[in-house]
């Protein structure tokens, strides 16, 4: 980490400078701001706009390591060590710290036993409806699910598919319950451009969201970011660890401090006596058995400049230096208001369109149902805020009926965002050639593309249709001392989630050999690597984003849909020989995507001819 300390600390005590101001950890190797080829060739190729879309967690390899660690070990209910965590370690004595630690887990309950889910059958919709109601964080998005609807005929209702136990589910679900933070930095990126933000309330459904593990995710990054070390600057403390505390002006802060927000702890920090003087600083807080006490010690300035750069810590401090109770309550109030935002913190919930999947995440206690392309049988109309397809978005037969359920179930200004992988890509590539190829199910599915994408986005009544290019890694991290490698945690992953256990459990070597052949993008400088700690395998994959306009399907387009549309029917009105695109650029960039079935792009024949139509007499003629 970069940081400049030189007076940063008289800076923060005259309060010429923020938390919010305070330097941030310095971006290293992966910050990427190149498109990979395949993107590039779409944009420069046949002009469309796609962007990069830039990870909202970038850095050096040994961060991204830190930050996937302590996921894994929130999501496993192990305790945390992100940096506040650590800090509370080191300053308060264990039998103190102990008492922090469940403020540092998240908690899942199951919402099934395996033994219940191996006998569910009749009566299982009156099951889901009691326990799926007692689950206290699912109360808010409990309005959006109609309750007239017999789960149970849903559950049977749907589709088999390769993540079924006959198929390779169960590998799958094994895999999940271990490495839930592996694909961690992209889904962070879906979810930042979902517009679900941790202070922000909102509903939002994860169509494909198998056991529930983007949920999960969701629900550590929270943990992780709600644990709020408040920074208050003193001009002395008198306080000791033995002292009796219940009427102190200090502990009724603490108390009502913990009555606004559960979890806060509390830095108190006495400005240095001058140059080259030590920090003054005591760590308290608050648990089920009273106030904790740390004792006196020095702070270094680069570790207090270090914690300012975090997102759940908060400087209090201001000029002139806050002594009083009632000054520093209001510093805390006015920061828990800004923070906290309106409403409930944001919900997911998950589903999925394989009945495995459905089992799993009640395992896990999320409640899941419904058909990808029959959201309103279950979710009332207008009642989410986002819906995201990620992971599993070419297993979706129907598409586009799946996007126009989308539509109904999305609030007026909803957003949709839509997730796959390029099949001319590297990870297309990986798919068809090795995947489908190893797995015990096979992968024969066609990946869905940008052109395919927008047109069904636009024909289902979207509008602020954006197209983007997203980094999308596998990130694999073992702690120290560990019993695995990460190497072996990767493996074991991969050939699990993917079901080549068989082809290549004593070909490890070889398959490390494909992933370093094909997951690669020397262009951009990324590339696989495989440490004992630590495991990264880049992913690049197209994301498109959407909004449910507040007119209705006949909304007017602006002017960024307006040159989209133009472009994109440019692409399928003329003849390939006649685009401009496709003549002056080499046959590999443009004409990957003109299939022998007449389909562009993905787009098939009658799609094609809807789009003409829609373009012909739909909102887009009053707009050319």
């Amino acid at each position: 980490m970069s940081i400049s300390t030189p007076h940063l600390i008289d800076a923060l005590f005259d309060g010429s400078k923020t938390a919010e101001e305070s330097p941030s950890p310095a971006h290293g190797e992966l910050t990427r701001t190149a498109l990979s080829v395949e993107a590039g060739r779409l944009r420069d190729g046949l002009g469309l706009p796609v962007r990069l879309l830039p990870m909202p967690r970038e850095g050096t390899r040994e961060a991204l390591r830190e930050y996937t660690l302590s996921l894994n070990q929130i999501i496993a209910g192990e305790v945390s060590h992100p940096r506040v965590w650590s800090f509370v370690q080191h300053h308060l004595p264990a039998e103190r710290a102990a008492g922090f630690e469940p403020l540092f887990k998240a908690q899942f309950h199951s919402l099934w036993t395996p033994e219940e889910l191996r006998e569910v059958g009749e009566g299982l919709h009156e099951q889901w409806r009691r326990r799926a109601g007692r689950q206290a964080r699912w109360s808010p998005a409990w309005r959006t699910i109609r309750q007239d609807r017999d789960v149970s005929e849903v559950w049977r209702s749907l589709e088999a598919g390769d993540f079924d136990v006959s198929g390779r589910g169960r590998d799958y679900t094994a895999g999940m319950q271990y490495f839930q933070a592996a694909r961690a930095f992209g889904i962070e990126c879906l979810l930042e451009l979902l517009g679900l933000h941790a202070n922000r309330g909102g509903i939002y459904l994860d169509v494909l969201g198998g056991d529930g593990y983007i949920t999960r995710i969701l629900e550590a990054t929270r943990k992780m970011r709600e644990k709020r070390l408040l920074v208050l600057p003193v001009t002395h403390t008198r306080l000791d660890p033995g002292e009796r505390v219940e009427t102190s002006p200090l502990e009724i802060l603490l108390r009502r401090v913990l009555e606004t927000v559960e979890g806060v702890l509390v830095l108190l920090v006495t400005p240095p006596a001058g140059d080259g003087a030590a920090i003054g600083a005591r760590l308290l807080g608050m648990h089920t058995s009273g106030v904790a006490v740390g004792d006196p010690f020095e702070l270094p300035e680069r570790e207090l400049a270090a914690l300012l750069a975090e997102r759940s810590v908060a400087w209090l401090g201001g000029h002139p230096v806050a002594t009083g109770l009632a000054a520093i309550l209001r510093r805390v109030a006015d920061h828990l208001t800004a923070s906290a935002g309106p409403g409930h913190p944001p919900l997911m919930i998950s589903n999925d369109i394989s009945s495995h999947m459905f089992l799993s995440a009640g395992l896990w206690g999320f409640p899941t149902r419904e058909d990808a392309r029959l959201l309103p049988r279950t979710f009332h109309e207008s009642s989410l805020d986002g819906v995201l397809f990620a992971y599993g978005t070419h297993h979706v037969t129907g598409l586009d009926q799946a996007v126009r359920a989308s539509l109904d179930v999305l609030r007026p200004g909803g957003r949709i965002v839509v997730h796959d992988f390029l099949d001319e890509g590297q990870v297309g590539r990986w798919f068809h050639e090795i995947v489908d190829r190893n797995s015990r199910t096979g992968h024969d599915f066609p990946h869905l593309g940008p052109v395919q994408l927008a047109v069904s986005l636009y024909l289902a009544g979207f509008r602020d249709v954006e197209l983007y290019e997203m980094e999308d890694p596998f990130v694999f991290s073992v702690p120290e001392p560990s019993p695995s490698t990460a190497r072996h945690v990767a493996f074991t992953y991969l050939l699990g989630m993917y079901g080549m256990t068989e082809s290549f459990g004593g070909r490890l070597d070889r398959f490390e050999e494909l992933i370093r052949e094909i997951l690669s993008y020397p262009e951009i400088g990324n590339e696989p690597s495989f440490g004992d700690d630590l495991v990264y395998v880049p992913r690049r994959a197209v994301v498109v984003s959407a909004r449910r306009p507040e007119d209705g399907p006949w909304a007017p387009l602006g002017e960024g849909d307006v040159a989209l549309v133009r472009r994109l029917t440019e692409l399928l009105r003329d003849e390939p020989e006649s685009l401009p695109a496709v003549r002056q650029a080499p046959p590999e960039v443009s004409l990957a995507w003109l299939a022998s079935d007449g389909s562009r792009w993905g787009v098939t024949p009658d799609t094609r001819r809807q789009w003409l139509s829609w373009v012909s007499y739909g909102p887009f003629a009053g707009s050319r």
